[in-house]
């Protein structure tokens, strides 16, 4: 694994020995996680700052916020660590531009579940890490999995950035060419519908198709109402489509989820994408760290606790929603593709598909992630259900480590 296995130390262990004093950058909720580890392991930044537009001279956590520009007049060597994530081409860019003139750490902390890829967490999962390894179709595959390990062990841009390729290369993995028959495609965590349009954007893109567009059936589940309605209003009328306001889960039900928590924050508590919303990791709180746990992570559309607990259905943002599970719905056309990417259910999701999968084979895309847990965890259930899929795996712009997908392609 890229000599990993001789890695000793962490993206911890290395700004704790970091001769040159650090700052954060960001203010938002993944700051909070962030300095509160640092914090748990006796690591105490400098300070904190924010981009120019999102200055308002506040205070963040004690610390009294300033600005890059203002650090670099002084002329002091610092190092930058960075605490928030975006989707944004223009501030990928300023990550990287920052990069070139300073060294700059980008911890990986998880979306859902409260474990982090730390030195002590590598060495406790070598053995499943190494396993997965050798299920990757493709040397792009394993490409990608040696450097997210690297960054994630080191919090290194140049390994993060190292591993992306468009999305559009990892779509053509899963339809080379046009399909000969009409699609059943299944869309667990739809949002407002951006990737139910990719999908019917990719069947339209091929010019020899003799499947009208019309003729695919659609199949999407979102559990966030305020968000169903937007899934609704784009997609409500089109044919051969079934809209879930719902999660995805092992057996159908219903549970209590937490919404209403905003959209997480960029730089100076501004919101991370606006075209992802929860999507990017927003609304994640930190009551408090122990061990190498980053507290006890809360999403919108997450089922509250990720460890055990069940939120209070009378809570504030906590609403009761239909679960299910794709092997309990009937299907007029068995799914052809299956898009998981539920905020840290994706193992229950899968679960609760477990004969689709072993009996349609259909294509997967699915989140590695939201759970530290999910680069090894979820290709190794997946290749227990159906050992015949080919796996490969893709990440795509952004930071830190989000958009890691799995794409599992019948033989």
């Amino acid at each position: 694994m890229k000599n990993s296995v001789s890695y000793q130390g962490d993206v911890w262990s290395l700004m704790g020995s970091c001769p040159e004093p650090l700052y954060l950058y960001g203010t938002g909720d993944g700051a909070d996680k962030i300095l509160d580890e640092m914090l748990r392991r006796d690591i105490r930044p400098a300070g904190i700052f924010v981009s120019e537009d999102f200055y308002r001279g506040q205070v963040f956590r004690g610390f009294s916020v300033t600005t890059l520009s203002r650090l670099e007049a002084d002329g002091a060597p610092f190092a930058v660590v960075i605490a928030f994530g975006s989707h944004l081409p223009e501030l990928i860019r300023r990550v990287k531009d920052i990069a070139f003139r300073h060294r700059v750490f980008i911890p990986d902390v998880p979306v859902a579940g409260d474990q982090l890829f730390d030195a002590s967490f590598y060495q406790a999962h070598k053995k499943e890490l190494q396993e997965v390894r050798g299920l990757w179709a493709d040397d792009l595959s394993r490409d990608v999995f040696d450097s997210v390990l690297w960054y994630k062990l080191s919090g290194s841009p140049k390994h993060l950035f190292d591993c992306v390729s468009p999305k559009e290369e990892a779509l053509a993995l899963l339809y080379p060419e046009a399909p000969a028959e009409p699609q059943s495609y299944v869309d667990l965590g739809a949002y407002r519908g951006d990737t139910v349009q990719e999908f019917l954007s990719l069947m339209t893109s091929f010019q020899d198709s003799q499947v009208s567009p019309d003729a695919h059936y659609v199949t999407a589940l979102e559990p966030d109402p305020k968000t169903f309605r937007k899934l609704k209003e784009a997609f409500g009328s089109r044919p051969h489509t079934r809209l879930l306001n719902g999660a995805a889960g092992e057996s159908s039900g219903e549970e209590p989820m937490v919404f209403g928590r905003g959209r997480g924050s960029h730089a100076g508590q501004s919101p991370v994408d606006q075209n992802r919303g929860s999507r990017a990791g927003a609304g994640l709180q930190t009551p408090g760290s122990r061990g190498s746990h980053v507290g006890s992570s809360q999403i919108p559309g997450s089922r509250g606790s990720h460890v055990g607990q069940t939120p209070d259905p009378s809570a504030p943002g906590v609403k009761v929603v239909p679960v299910y599970s794709l092997d309990d719905l009937e299907w007029p056309l068995p799914p052809s593709y299956i898009k998981i990417d539920v905020e840290g259910a994706e193992k229950e999701a899968l679960l609760g598909a477990r004969r689709l999968i072993q009996n349609c084979h259909p294509r997967l895309n699915l989140a590695l992630y939201h759970r530290s847990e999910d680069l090894f965890v979820l290709p190794l259930l997946i290749h227990k259900m159906a050992p015949e899929l080919k796996l490969y795996l893709r990440r795509h712009d952004c930071f830190p480590c989000w958009d890691l997908n799995l794409y599992a392609v019948p033989e």
